[in-house]
């Protein structure tokens, strides 16, 4: 997250560590295999980073969508 904040650009990584992350749920619990940080920036400037976790690949158009939803998010900050 640090990384992609300093950076000012999304990442996606396929190869989570193992341990690096567990999700947990009343079925039980799992490291996720992919992580993708998405930078929310305002006026040039990085206001935010949300990470996401998930089991199995995003496509590409899939995270390009994300990414729109994460700027008219940050359109919304003061």
């Amino acid at each position: 997250v640090g990384q992609a904040a300093a950076l000012g650009k999304s990442m996606y990584i396929e190869d989570v560590p193992t341990g690096y992350i567990n999700i947990l749920s009343g079925l039980g619990s799992a490291s996720p295999n992919y992580l993708f940080m998405i930078t929310l920036k305002k006026e040039g400037e990085v206001k935010a980073v949300v990470e996401l976790a998930t089991f199995t690949p995003l496509k590409e158009t899939t995270r390009k969508q994300l990414e729109e939803m994460a700027q008219v998010l940050v359109e919304q900050l003061n």
